[in-house]
C-alpha cells in the first residue's frame, strides 16, 4: 500500500448474532505515517489501557512485539524486568518504569526456570515462585493477578530455541556465520548460561508449557499471536490486536495499524540481508526429531484449548482483509 491510497475496512462487533457494522475509510498521507513514530507514558489516574500482560518465552519476539505495540497504540510498554540494553538500544523507555505504576501497559514477562541436579547427575526443572522483579522480590502470582488480560506470542519451538541460543552465545552482537560453527557450538556446553542446544530446547519447551498453562489458568481474556503469522501477514495481526483492545471501530487505530505496517515494511526492505542464515536443518541434526515433534504437539494441545474463543475473531479479521 502506498501514499495516497484509501484503505477500506468493514468492521463488525465480532459476535455472530450481532447486526452492528461500521465501515472506515482511511486516506494515507505522509503525515499518517508519522503518527505512529511516538509513544507516551499513560496518565496513572486516567490510563488509556488496562494492564495487559505480554507473556512469552525468550526468543519468541517479545521486544519486536513491544515496538509494534507502541507504534500501534501510542502507549509505552513495560516489563517486570529491568534490561539496560532494551532501554538504551531499543529505546523502549518503559523498560525502567515500575510495571505496576499504571504509566505503562503490555507488560513483558518471561518464565524463569531453576535447575536442580542430584549427585547422580539427574536434573529436574521447576518454575520459581518468586523472582527479582524491578528491584523487589515479588510473588509472581501478583503479576498474573494484576493483569486485566494477556497477549501471548507463540513461536516455533525450534526457532525460539535457536534465537535464544544465539542471544546467549553472542549477546546480540553478531550471529553464527555458518552451519558448521552453529553445530559445533550446539554440541558444546560452555557454562550454565549457555547450555548445549538439546538442554536449551528442553528448557524452552518446559518454560512454554508452564507459561501457557499459567496464563490460561487465570481465566482472563487471552489473545494468541503467532510470530510466524506476524512475519508473513503483519497487518492482519495488528488488526487482531486492535479488535482485542476493543478499538476496532475507531479510525484512529486503523490509521495507526496501517502506519505501523508501512513503517515495518519499509524497515524490512532497507535492512533485509541478501543471504539470511536458516539454521533449522542444522538444529534438527542435533536435536531428537521425535522429541521435537512431541514437544510441538504438546504445546499446540495447550493452545488449542483456547481456540474456540477466537473462532469468531478470526472470521471477523478475514472479513476485514478480504471483503
Amino acid at each position: 500500500m502506498s501514499l495516497g491510497e484509501v484503505a477500506n475496512f468493514e468492521v463488525s462487533s465480532g459476535c455472530s448474532n450481532s447486526e452492528y457494522k461500521s465501515e472506515m475509510h482511511v486516506y494515507l498521507t505522509q503525515t499518517s505515517f508519522d503518527k505512529c513514530s511516538q509513544a507516551e507514558f499513560m496518565n496513572p489516574s486516567m490510563p488509556s489501557f488496562p494492564q495487559i500482560g505480554l507473556a512469552t518465552v525468550p526468543g519468541s519476539g517479545n521486544t519486536w512485539t513491544r515496538v509494534l505495540l507502541e507504534k500501534l497504540t501510542g502507549v509505552r510498554t513495560g516489563s517486570v524486568f529491568s534490561d539496560q540494553e532494551v532501554y538504551q538500544k531499543r529505546r523502549l523507555t518503559g523498560e525502567m518504569e515500575n510495571w505496576d505504576s499504571r504509566k505503562v501497559s503490555f507488560i513483558k514477562f518471561h518464565p524463569i526456570l531453576k535447575k536442580s541436579c542430584s549427585d547422580s547427575g539427574k536434573c529436574r526443572y521447576f518454575s520459581m515462585s518468586r523472582e527479582f522483579l524491578m528491584g523487589n522480590f515479588r510473588d509472581i502470582s501478583e503479576y498474573y493477578e494484576a493483569m486485566n488480560s494477556f497477549i501471548i506470542v507463540n513461536r516455533n519451538l525450534v526457532k525460539n530455541t535457536i534465537a535464544e541460543f544465539n542471544r546467549r552465545k553472542f549477546d546480540q552482537v553478531r550471529g553464527f556465520q555458518n552451519e558448521r560453527e552453529f553445530i559445533e557450538s550446539a554440541n558444546t556446553t560452555t557454562h550454565s548460561k549457555i547450555p548445549d542446544l538439546v538442554d536449551l530446547f528442553h528448557d524452552q519447551t518446559l518454560a512454554t508449557l508452564i507459561l501457557y498453562r499459567s496464563v490460561f489458568a487465570t481465566g482472563k481474556r487471552v489473545l494468541v499471536l503467532s510470530h510466524e503469522d506476524m512475519t508473513r501477514d503483519l497487518l492482519t495481526q495488528l488488526l487482531r490486536i486492535v479488535h482485542f483492545l476493543g478499538r476496532d471501530t475507531d479510525p484512529h487505530y486503523a490509521e495507526r495499524a496501517l502506519c505501523t505496517f508501512y513503517s515495518e515494511d519499509r524497515i524490512e526492505k532497507v535492512t533485509k540481508r541478501t543471504c539470511k542464515m536458516d539454521f533449522i536443518t542444522a538444529a534438527l541434526s542435533v536435536l531428537n526429531r521425535s522429541q521435537v515433534i512431541e514437544s510441538i504437539q504438546e504445546t499446540e494441545k495447550v493452545l488449542r484449548q483456547s481456540k474456540p474463543s477466537y473462532s469468531d475473531v478470526d472470521a471477523m479479521i478475514y472479513a476485514i482483509k478480504h471483503k
